[in-house]
């Protein structure tokens, strides 16, 4: 979805907040949340509970819709609101249910937050397109996107079922702490942090111009990922990962695997858990809505092991043409070393 249709999108999900509901995003809009891909959708399907639609809470509801510029499409037979570019409608939890064969556990879906809503994993978006692509009354043109979904889920390996392994609890994280996908807004106050964290001026410009660099590319159809930390308005912290390939010994496999290439705190915010914090919502996100499986970083600092890397020289995995002795490693669902082995290809030098 364009940065545009996002900030509408977020302007109606407001107003759904302001009613006291947190939506569920599915579809294809959902479908571009997961990959930071446009496939071009003005429909943005959001979910409600069954409470929502009793005749005071959607007069409500309407009210604040309208306020956000949002009217109400009289010739549609679902509830739908309007503000001129994209379309938001309200469906029950039962209808996507139904869609999807069974219910979700809220846990595994990736979360928003100012505003608060929720989007659909991969898996869930996956058994809803299937559902959808043989259903009876949809057009024969929209069965055949549906499908193509579904193969791009998997080609890309969006369905894996991976689950985050041995990562801690996050109790003593700091309250109000916002983290959230970096918006180019945001890469003028990123940039200035990342210098501001090297004692050597020209090494922190080095990580400037590395992470400008690497927001400009993506890996296939996968787009590196960065993550902000604001407090009080504030960006805090930032975590950067790009992906790169895994080719097997024999060069008959290759599986991805994402890059920790920058991961800061400002300096003032250090020792509170922040960066504890991105690290972990990288990971998530990650295992939620990409086809890594392995994730690695440049560094060897013994505080690693307690988010379960391991030094990348006790795996049957080299690194092309650089030490591995410098590099750590973690695992994005169980046991995934014991299936891979050959050498990895740094992202830059596939670009």
């Amino acid at each position: 979805m364009s940065n545009q249709d996002l900030r509408r999108f977020e302007k109606a999900v407001a107003s759904i907040n302001h009613c006291g509901f947190v939506p569920i995003l599915t579809g294809t809009a959902a479908l571009e949340s997961l990959t930071g891909l446009n496939f071009g959708s003005e429909l943005y399907p959001i979910t409600l509970p069954e409470s929502a639609f009793n005749e005071k809470t959607q007069l409500n509801i309407y009210n604040a819709m309208l306020t956000a510029g949002f009217k109400r499409k009289e010739d549609s037979d679902d509830i739908t609101y309007y503000d001129g570019q994209i379309e938001v409608v309200l469906v029950t939890e039962p209808e996507v249910e139904t869609l999807m064969g069974d219910t979700v556990d809220p846990e595994y879906y990736v979360h928003h937050h100012n505003p608060d809503y929720d989007v659909l994993n991969a898996v869930s978006i996956l058994k809803m397109f299937r559902t959808l692509s043989i259903a009876q009354k949809r057009p024969t043109m929209f069965q055949k996107q549906d499908l193509l979904k579904v193969e791009f889920l998997q080609k890309y390996g969006y369905t894996l079922d991976r689950l985050a392994t041995g990562t801690a609890g996050s109790n003593d994280f700091v309250p109000n702490l916002l983290v959230r996908v970096a918006r180019p807004e945001d890469y003028v106050g990123i940039d200035a942090m990342i210098l501001d964290g090297f004692d050597s001026a020209m090494e922190g410009r080095q990580h400037v111009r590395q992470v400008q660099s690497r927001r400009r590319h993506r890996f296939g159809q996968v787009v590196n990922t960065e993550l902000v930390a604001i407090l009080n308005n504030e960006i805090v912290g930032q975590i950067f990962v790009d992906f790169g390939s895994l080719i097997s010994t024999k060069g008959d496999k290759v599986w991805i695997y994402g890059r920790v290439l920058n991961w800061v705190v400002t300096a003032d915010k250090r020792g509170r858990g922040i960066g504890h914090r991105l690290m972990l919502d990288l990971e998530m996100m990650l295992i939620m809505a990409s086809p890594a499986i392995l994730l690695i970083m440049e560094a060897r600092d013994e505080r690693l092991q307690y988010l379960d890397y391991r030094p990348l020289s006790e795996t049957e995995i080299e690194l092309n043409g650089h030490d591995n002795a410098d590099y750590s490693i973690k695992e994005l669902f169980s046991n995934a070393l014991k299936h891979v082995d050959g050498y990895i290809r740094l992202p830059q030098e596939v670009d």
